[in-house]
């Protein structure tokens, strides 16, 4: 749905194929505060997927996936973290918290 790039920015992303990308990228306020993101699918015209792209209740971009009707989607989602483990160090990441064996 969305990509934020470290920037100030963030993508919104729709793959045709892994070469052909349609991709929109709009500056974000107050990074530091959550925001609201919401992407639309719907049949475009029996063969192509619609996704409309929004930022806290706002429309920012509509782009289309080529030939996705009837074929299985998949939501990716990678959280990193690595700017503030190095800030906080005494925070663990979420694999080592996981990983990590009690010692009662």
């Amino acid at each position: 749905m969305a990509e934020w790039k470290g920037s100030g920015k963030i993508s919104f992303n729709t793959f045709n194929t892994s070469s052909v990308v349609a991709a929109k990228d709009v500056d974000y306020p107050s990074p530091d505060t959550f925001h609201k993101i919401k992407c639309e699918t719907r049949d475009l015209n029996g063969k192509d997927v619609q996704a409309k792209f929004y930022l806290d209740d706002q429309l920012v971009t509509t782009q289309v996936g080529a030939g996705y009707v009837g074929k299985p989607m998949y939501l990716s989602v990678e959280l990193v973290l690595l700017k503030r483990r190095l800030a906080l160090p005494a925070y663990p990441a979420p694999t080592e918290a996981l990983n990590s064996k009690s010692e009662t």
